[in-house]
């Protein structure tokens, strides 16, 4: 357990992006067709429980797809419309409700968290801007070796302040560059400072209600709105279920819950000027060098998926990994999850999928 938790909270996405072969499919029917085939294969060879994958372009509209099941035991199919953990694309919420604030005049970037009434060692130098892309030096909470024994208590209730005073006992970071998700856990209470209102609460008000998104919460902050798909970790022939794990610990760096629909929905809104101006897209746009695989923003990442350049935010969680990408030189969206965090065979999924995208759109894969 504390070998997993270690690899997902960290921010560390190794596991998202290993390689393997890819599974070539028969590509001779429709988009929806092909598609389907690749998911259908990729659930058998990935050892993978099941597998949801939404697209979108002008040309073809949106395209979901699922393949698979919600649970081990198999007795129920992982349907379109079902709700799964997205991890750290609660980020990219958090981020926009910021930069709404700031185009309202709440906020500056350059605002220090002392400002706010945030009073620790080193708040007076810690900028908006560096919370939203981790620059500011402060550890991740996760960091904590007590915090991820062997006998941690991974189901207590924990506040926002409790899991910031963790980070405050751990050593700073050097880096110009360290993803933490303290950074965001202290932008959530940042938001209950100026307005009042809990995190959860303004990102309801201001996006969910909005755009309609009726199956998208915060895990232990708000009402469940239907049943979770299960998480599992698979090893030599046995999938694991990671249940049990209070999602207060993944707080507004972490703990939303949506469908792809809903995704495809806040994704789209985003890029498409409805949730923030242009100007402030662009300010979250500019990128700077992170892991190797890809660049950080502000609140959001630039990295190359399914051979598009593409922009937004990936997440884990103990059980789920989740992508949300929009391609700007194409216009493309893609939204898509696996319920097994330890996915070895990610690179061959996107492979397969990147070519049955490219014979369709572009014609024999050119």
């Amino acid at each position: 357990m504390k070998y997993i938790l270690t690899i997902v909270m960290a921010g560390v996405f190794m596991l998202l992006f290993s390689c393997a072969g890819a599974y070539a499919p028969q590509l001779s029917g429709s988009l929806n067709d092909d598609l389907q085939k690749v998911l259908d294969n990729h659930v058998v060879i990935g050892h993978r429980v099941g597998l949801g994958f939404s697209y979108y372009s002008s040309e073809t509209g949106t395209v979901s797809l699922t393949s698979g099941y919600r649970d081990s035991q198999k007795t129920s199919l992982l349907e379109t419309d079902d709700i799964y953990e997205i991890g750290s694309i609660t980020k990219l919420f958090i981020a926009a409700v910021i930069f709404q604030h700031i185009e309202e005049g709440r906020l500056s970037l350059g605002d220090t968290l002392d400002e706010y009434g945030f009073h620790f060692e080193g708040s007076p130098e810690i900028s908006i801007e560096q919370l939203l892309g981790h620059t500011s030096g402060l550890p991740d909470y996760f960091s904590d070796p007590e915090l991820l024994a062997e006998d941690g208590d991974y189901t207590k209730d924990r506040t926002e302040q409790e899991l910031l005073d963790i980070t405050l006992a751990l050593s700073r970071e050097e880096k110009d560059w360290h993803y933490s998700n303290t950074n965001y856990v202290l932008l959530g209470m940042l938001i209950q400072s100026i307005t009042g209102n809990t995190a959860e609460a303004e990102v309801r008000r201001r996006i969910l209600e909005p755009l309609n998104m009726k199956r998208t919460f915060f895990r232990g902050k708000e009402e469940i709105r239907g049943d979770i798909v299960r998480g599992y970790y698979y090893d030599r022939g046995y999938w694991d279920a990671w249940d049990g794990v209070n999602p207060l610990l993944f707080s507004y760096a972490g703990a939303m819950v949506t469908s792809m629909d809903d995704m495809m929905t806040f994704l789209r809104a985003l890029f498409e000027g409805e949730v923030v101006s242009e100007e402030s897209l662009n300010r979250m746009r500019q990128f700077m060098p992170a892991n190797g695989r890809f660049e950080y923003g502000l609140g959001m990442m630039n990295m190359e998926l399914l051979g598009r350049r593409t922009i937004g935010h990936g997440g884990t969680t103990l059980g789920t990994i989740a992508y949300a990408f929009y391609a700007p030189e194409s216009g493309e969206y893609f939204v898509y999850f696996t319920n097994l965090f330890n996915d070895t065979k990610l690179r061959s999924l996107e492979n397969s999928l990147q070519e049955v995208l490219d014979w369709h759109r572009y014609g024999m894969g050119k």
